[in-house]
């Protein structure tokens, strides 16, 4: 664990990946973030670089960053697979009764 909260610390961009990425309503582990991350490294470094553009761009909602990791892993279906255990929950929608 030590050597992970020095990776964490090292690259301040590690907190943003994991904030985005971590919505599911079952709690993931900072190990389980890492190992996406670090598998989206050796897979691609500019797969990697274009994770974090995505996930540091904050006008962009945890749905929409989603989305566009969806994207961006379309030709890579374990990848896929796999991120879709950080995608947040769907927005609920209210309906109003206008009686």
């Amino acid at each position: 664990m030590p050597r992970a909260n020095e990776m964490f610390r090292a690259d301040s961009r590690m907190m943003v990946v994991f904030g985005a990425l971590k919505s599911k309503p079952q709690q993931l582990t900072f190990e389980e973030s890492l190992r996406f991350v670090k598998k989206v490294k050796a897979r691609d470094y500019m797969l990697y670089l274009s994770l974090f553009n995505i996930l540091g761009r904050m006008e962009l909602s945890q749905l929409d960053a989603y989305r566009e990791l969806r994207l961006l892993f379309r030709n890579h279906p374990d990848l896929c697979e796999e991120l879709e255990k950080f995608r947040p929950p769907a927005p609920v929608k209210h309906v109003t009764n206008n009686i």
